[in-house]
């Protein structure tokens, strides 16, 4: 493991260096001088240099994971392999960029967010472009697909909710899961409106009818990973750990219990997504109300899906309790 540093609340980001052949990195950090000194340090500790990555492994599409991989692939000639639908994204970061971009303004501004915030918001997503790089990626990877890194075959698994781009990798062998950012030891991971990987029309994708619900793929992919046998795992984030299964009955709790607080506070009458952000958090930083409104919303579609709440779509969308919620057992 390699720790490099962030720019951002989560702090450092865990690259992977996987021994024997081929060499293999996975995750890469930002695009920053002190992300990029870390690892050339880190894999300088472990005997190897940037120039002898033979693949580089990409977890998830987040900047935090995937910022240097343009420039190791550039110096080392190593593969990139993630997650198939990224490969045109990530070919064309900056259009990839402006479209969820858009997206996720069109998303915020239907559920609430009113017009400094969405400037807020708007500069924010602006700025992921300093912390990336286009990228060639050579491997485009499938849910079920094997997948040879440092002398181990790990199945690729897609575990789609905290991005749509998620994927983990199992050593069915070792018992060995590195997880990404989908299952993390400390922080529960946050399902996130994002534009799905490939989409070419904002407007259809962002459509109250067929945009994605996170928060509903988390769950099962959450149920899907707790059937793997798993001796340990390594995040994205924070510690190597054990008892996966625990901690995804832990997480599901979590998510269910936030859902059954939002619901109570339906009980006063109609909302929308960004006025329960207020009734859940007091002074809640300006930067950090996408993330906020993007997990209300979350609970919103699960609410939903379990027939608990109902929602009016207009010029804006709220929501309405119509029966008791009666979350799942984990």
């Amino acid at each position: 493991m390699i720790e490099l540093p962030t720019p951002w609340p989560i702090g450092p980001i865990n690259s992977y260096l996987l021994h024997g052949s081929p060499l293999t990195l996975v995750d890469t950090g930002p695009r920053t001088a002190e992300a990029f000194a870390a690892l050339e340090a880190g894999l300088a500790s472990a005997g190897v240099a940037a120039t002898d990555i033979e693949l580089i492994v990409l977890t998830h599409q987040h900047p935090d994971h995937v910022g240097n991989a343009g420039e190791i692939a550039r110096r080392s000639g190593a593969s990139v392999a993630a997650f198939g639908p990224l490969v045109g994204d990530f070919a064309d970061l900056e259009a990839s960029l402006e479209r969820q971009r858009s997206y996720m303004s069109t998303l915020m501004a239907r559920h609430g967010m009113r017009g400094p915030e969405l400037e807020t918001l708007a500069r924010r997503q602006r700025t992921e472009i300093e912390f990336t790089a286009p990228v060639d990626i050579g491997i485009g990877l499938s849910d079920g697909d094997l997948l040879d890194a440092g002398d181990r075959t790990f199945r690729v698994l897609h575990r789609p909710g905290h991005s749509p781009s998620d994927l983990v990798f199992l050593d069915e062998v070792g018992g060995v899961l590195i997880t990404g950012d989908h299952l993390l030891p400390s922080i529960s991971s946050n399902p996130l409106v994002s534009l799905p990987p490939g989409a070419g029309d904002v407007e259809e994708a962002a459509r109250e009818e067929t945009r994605s619900r996170p928060l509903i793929d988390y769950l099962e992919s959450l149920r899907q990973t707790g059937e793997l046998d798993v001796r340990c795992a390594l995040p994205g984030h924070g510690h190597v750990f054990t008892g996966t299964r625990d901690l995804i009955e832990e997480r599901t709790r979590h998510h269910e219990e936030r859902a059954g607080e939002i619901h109570a506070h339906l009980g006063t009458g109609p909302a929308t997504a960004r006025t329960l952000v207020d009734a859940l958090w007091r002074s809640l930083p300006e930067d950090m109300l996408f993330l906020a409104v993007s997990e209300v919303l979350a609970h919103l579609d699960l609410l939903e899906a379990r027939a608990a709440v109902e929602k009016d779509s207009g010029a804006g969308v709220t929501f309405r309790q119509v029966s008791r919620w009666r979350p799942t057992a984990a």
